[in-house]
């Protein structure tokens, strides 16, 4: 208990699954969590959860996370709403079913663009706001696909090795 008190977390695709826990594990440990993902009304709840618990202590904002503007609004509301920013979880993915013959270049790109880009744009918002408070954490989510690549996930794969 309390190893992250008074830390403030983000974590992305946070309205469900392993998000959703390192919320709530977040949230338990003593940290302010801003809980971000596209399905907002499972995000809304997820934070109401936590909220019911501990009240006050996480705060829902819809993101792209491969939009630099939604990453900006992102670190904007939480430094707002809880004066900065220690830790990013960045966990929010996609995995596109396809092999290498069957994976189309918008289906590459589109998997890149929010697997790596998103992760990479959330690393260069998350560094400014940390930095004015000393320092923080950024834990990345890859996969055991970025180590062996699985074939029917080409894209994903590759995705995921871009950020190990």
């Amino acid at each position: 208990m309390g190893r992250v008190q008074d830390k403030v977390a983000i974590i992305t695709g946070a309205a469900s699954g392993v998000g959703k826990e390192d919320a709530i594990l977040l949230a338990r440990e003593g940290a302010k969590v801003v809980l971000t993902d596209l399905n907002e009304a499972d995000g809304v709840k997820v934070a109401a959860l936590i909220n019911a618990s501990t009240p006050g202590s996480a705060l829902f904002i819809k993101q792209d996370i491969s939009s630099e503007a939604d990453w900006n609004k992102v670190i904007a509301e939480t430094e707002a709403q809880f004066g900065g920013l220690d830790i990013l979880v960045n966990n929010a993915a996609i995995l596109l079913q396809a092999n290498l013959e069957e994976t189309t270049l918008e289906m590459w790109q589109k998997v890149q663009r929010i697997n790596s880009d998103g992760y990479f744009l959330g690393c260069k918002a998350a560094f400014g706001a940390m930095k004015k408070r000393g320092g923080g954490s950024i834990i990345n989510m890859s996969s055991m696909a970025a180590i062996g690549g699985v074939s029917s996930f080409c894209a994903y794969s590759a995705s995921k090795g871009a950020v190990a």
